[in-house]
């Protein structure tokens, strides 16, 4: 974060998309401020708040025959799209 920067068209971009968000300065700046003075204790609790318990939804490409399907169904259910279902054709 400390070494990320914007540059180019870019920076019109950011401010474009700054003001989609109704915001009138870099959030990134007030991000990286507000890290600083996080604590360990801190990332658990947004762990706990934000991530534990959600449902996820996975993709995964491949050649089915190079696939562990036995792996991939401790995840939960699969459903195999075909190409028409992914691209109506």
């Amino acid at each position: 974060m400390r070494t990320e920067r914007i540059i180019k068209s870019d920076i019109i971009w950011a401010y474009i998309q700054a003001q989609d968000l109704g915001e009138s300065t870099d959030t990134r700046k007030a991000t990286y401020d507000s890290v600083q003075k996080m604590n360990l204790q801190d990332v658990v609790d947004f762990q706990k708040k934000w991530i534990k318990g959600r449902n996820y939804t996975y993709c995964i490409l491949g050649d089915e025959k190079e696939l562990d399907m036995v792996k991939l169904g401790t995840y939960g259910p699969i459903q195999k799209l075909t190409q028409e279902d992914i691209f109506g054709y």
